[in-house]
Order: C-alpha cells, then sequence, then structure tokens
C-alpha cells in the first residue's frame, strides 16, 4: 500500500488486545480511525490516548450484520472512504467440541467467523467502488493454519476466517483491494477473558465437566506471550509490504510442516490405493 498517514481504517474488536494497539498504533501513525467493539465503556478513553491523528470510536456488535450495517453508515460519515478494514474481534471458548453445545457453536463462529464475513460483506463494495488503494486484515490464529490441541469450536471459527481469506485474494487479485490474513500466536490479549462478556442469551452448561479442556487452557496460559503492542507494527509492515500472511510466532512453523507434511504424505496413500485396484 501507499504511505499510511492520512489514510482511513476500521478496527474492529479495538478495546482491548490486539484490536485496542492497532487503533493507537494506526492513529499515531497520522491516520484517522474509527475502532469499535461491544465493550463501549472499554473504549471510551481510546482517543485520549493519542496526540496525532484521530480515533472516533462507536460500539458495535460484529455478530450482528444490522449492527455492522450501522457501523458502516457511522463510518462513512467520520470517513468518508474506508481504505483500511481490520476484521480484529474475537472470543476464545475453553471447551472441546465434543463437548459444546448449540450456544457454544452459535458465539464463537458468530463473533469469529461471521464477524469477518459481516465487516467484508458490508465494507468491500465501496472499498471497491472507490478505486482507491485498501486493504482488508482479517484475524484468524495460528489455529487457523494448525490445528488447536483442545476446542474444535475455535478452530472452526479460525479455518473459516483463513479459507475465506485465502480466496478473497484470488478473487480480488486485479482489483484495488489487497487481503492480509493475521495469524497471532500467543498474544497477552484479553481475549482470555472473553467469556466474561459472553451475552447472557448464549450461555450455556456443557453436558459434562471438560476438566482436559481446562486443564489444557491453563497450560496455555504459562506460555511467553508477546505484548499487544508488537502485532501492530508487524501489521504495519505487512501492509507496506503487501504481505499476504502475517505470523507472529516462529516456534508455530514446525506445526505447520507436520500438518503439511501429513497432508502431502496422504497422497502416498492414494496412490498406493489407486496402484491396487
Amino acid at each position: 500500500m501507499p504511505e499510511l498517514r492520512a489514510r482511513t481504517a476500521v478496527v474492529t474488536g479495538a478495546a482491548h488486545g490486539i484490536g485496542r494497539a492497532m487503533a493507537l498504533t494506526f492513529a499515531r501513525r497520522g491516520m484517522t480511525v474509527l475502532a469499535t467493539d461491544v465493550d463501549e465503556t472499554a473504549l471510551r478513553d481510546l482517543p485520549n490516548e493519542v496526540n496525532e491523528g484521530t480515533i472516533y470510536v462507536a460500539a458495535s456488535d460484529v455478530s450482528d450484520y444490522d449492527s455492522v450495517l450501522g457501523l458502516r453508515d457511522i463510518a462513512l460519515d467520520r470517513l468518508g472512504t474506508v481504505e483500511i478494514l481490520c476484521n480484529n474481534a474475537g472470543v476464545r471458548l475453553r471447551r472441546r467440541g465434543m463437548y459444546a453445545t448449540h450456544e457454544d457453536w452459535t458465539w464463537v463462529l458468530g463473533v469469529n467467523l461471521w464477524g469477518v464475513v459481516h465487516g467484508v460483506e458490508a465494507f468491500l463494495p465501496g472499498m471497491l467502488d472507490s478505486g482507491v488503494p485498501c486493504h482488508i486484515v482479517n484475524t484468524s490464529s495460528i489455529h487457523g493454519v494448525a490445528p488447536s490441541p483442545f476446542s474444535a469450536v475455535y478452530g472452526a471459527s479460525k479455518y473459516g476466517v483463513a479459507g475465506m481469506t485465502e480466496t478473497l485474494r484470488n478473487e480480488l487479485r486485479d482489483t484495488n483491494v489487497s487481503v492480509s490474513l493475521l495469524c497471532p500466536g500467543p498474544v497477552d490479549s484479553d481475549i482470555r477473558n472473553s467469556e466474561q462478556r459472553r451475552p447472557a442469551h448464549l450461555v450455556s452448561q456443557a453436558r459434562v465437566s471438560d476438566e482436559v479442556a481446562g486443564q489444557l487452557s491453563a497450560a496455555f496460559e504459562v506460555v511467553e506471550r508477546i505484548p499487544p503492542q508488537d502485532v501492530p507494527d508487524l501489521v504495519v509492515a505487512g501492509l507496506e509490504a503487501d504481505q499476504f500472511y502475517i505470523l507472529t510466532d516462529l516456534a508455530i512453523a514446525r506445526d505447520i510442516e507436520e500438518r503439511h507434511k501429513e497432508l502431502m504424505e496422504s497422497f502416498d496413500f492414494l496412490r498406493r490405493w489407486r496402484a491396487g485396484r
């Protein structure tokens, strides 16, 4: 992308963690930002944290398409053209898919996957029509490119974002809109507390207590995490370089290599099966 100064951006999930850090970093680089989150209280002081650039805030629920359409209208009013869209809002579930309830699936997919779908659906047409260079950053996870060890629900949402974004790159190749897939590794992010803000109508009890998932989740709390402030500079570098995959953790390389090794070995199985027919 061209120089980011004086560009416009919308960042979802901006009250905490990576989203908040991205909104602040963009503004400090001279951009005009609309930061949004379902946690309106935590958003309020965000504009006061920057001396350069501008941050507007607006509450929205990315799992609700009408709410995202309302956000788009606010963005057009405050920013004019939206040139950078960061579909970053996300939640995490401490429960394995084998014990997940319908409410679990609805909550996690509603925010993590449908939130990205709604953002693209609401903003992409205007970005294409603008004719200026635009960029979408969709936040997946390392568990969107390598399996999560304990949550099929979370993994499904993040694999969905990855597959959608990889295909969007193909579809948008000859347009003014480019795309990146952000796959954070362990980050000291407030996503660990997302269940505290789970909507009451989507709270449920699993059929059985999932102690294993709790133990695995607790183990992840002690791994080395980078501060969320480290991620936006990497995102900015990715935007400037038109980098598609933006990963934050070198350690995940081994997991990705193992996954693709198993995929490639499956072709040997297919060859043997065909030879034996």
